[in-house]
């Protein structure tokens, strides 16, 4: 991956940001020069004029819309750049889990989008993630940021995260272990330097693929899937059973051709450019 150096610090700023805000604090000035990295980690430098809510508790739209506001001081020197601004994104929706998702998708009501860095050019509905508001959903919401401050112990060490390991896995709801699969193939891409070329991402990635299609997000899971065999320009068994796995889920739902051009149209975006354009057109656009 190019500028993998920096592509790394703007997805750990995303982590950050995230954890900042799994800890229900509301940072309304959270600018880069506001944050230190210090050995690949960040740190809040500045602490003024943070507000404090209760997660998931006090989630509302309200609430939604100023954790929206608070990403735009942090991403304002990158606006204009779709690598580094897919890559925040990336770390952000990693540690954020579905509350982070809907927090960056609530920002096409200020018009960021990765639309807006493509010539795509199709109508879009922007709709307020109300899901979130919901007892089930913040009972998610609570388990995640548990899984995350407590399990993972992360911000104990910056943006390292510890205590990982297949047997946590086991203690994931199925509606959390969606974010989970989605963090690992994400954490896989920021810290492999040659992701791109590397079997052990495209399996991670694979899998992500199928369980993206099993929840729905059918252009997400096609996506991946197309990107992965632009990367991987060898028959390799594994590959060659994904692909079969994927295609078969596939067969369930029906792909529209003009779509499937327009993903086929950018595979030269990385993974998270890539990601960030197939999420969009599921949330916005099916």
């Amino acid at each position: 991956m190019d500028n993998f150096k920096e592509n790394l610090k703007y997805y750990r700023i995303g982590e950050f940001v995230a954890g900042i805000m799994l800890k229900g604090v509301i940072h309304p000035d959270m600018k880069e020069d506001n944050i230190g990295c210090r050995n690949g980690n960040c740190v809040l430098l500045d602490f003024a004029d943070i507000d404090m809510f209760e997660f998931p508790d006090d989630i509302d739209v309200r609430i939604l819309n100023r954790l929206t506001d608070a990403l735009f001081p942090p991403m304002e020197k990158i606006l204009k750049n779709f690598e580094f601004m897919s890559s925040f994104r990336a770390g952000f929706i990693s540690i954020g889990g579905m509350l982070g998702k809907a927090v960056f998708d609530n920002t096409i009501t200020n018009g960021i989008s990765s639309f807006i860095y493509t010539d795509i050019n199709l109508k879009t509905e922007n709709k307020i993630p109300s899901y979130i508001f919901t007892a089930e959903s913040k009972a998610m919401e609570k388990e995640w940021q548990n899984l995350i401050i407590e399990e993972l112990k992360y911000g104990e060490a910056g943006n390292a995260i510890s205590n990982f390991d297949s047997e946590l896995l086991s203690k994931v709801s199925k509606a959390n272990l969606y974010h989970m699969d989605q963090m690992i193939v994400l954490k896989s891409y920021s810290e492999i330097e040659d992701a791109e070329t590397d079997m052990r991402f495209w399996l991670t990635a694979l899998h992500f693929a199928c369980e993206s299609i099993k929840r729905g997000f059918t252009y997400t899971g096609y996506g991946i899937l197309r990107k992965v065999l632009h990367m991987c320009k060898h028959a390799y068994k594994p590959i060659v059973l994904y692909h079969a796995k994927i295609e078969e889920l596939l067969e369930e739902n029906e792909l529209e051709d003009e779509i499937k051009q327009l993903i086929e149209d950018n595979m030269n975006y990385n993974f998270f450019q890539l990601l960030w354009l197939m999420n969009d057109i599921d949330s916005f656009m099916t």
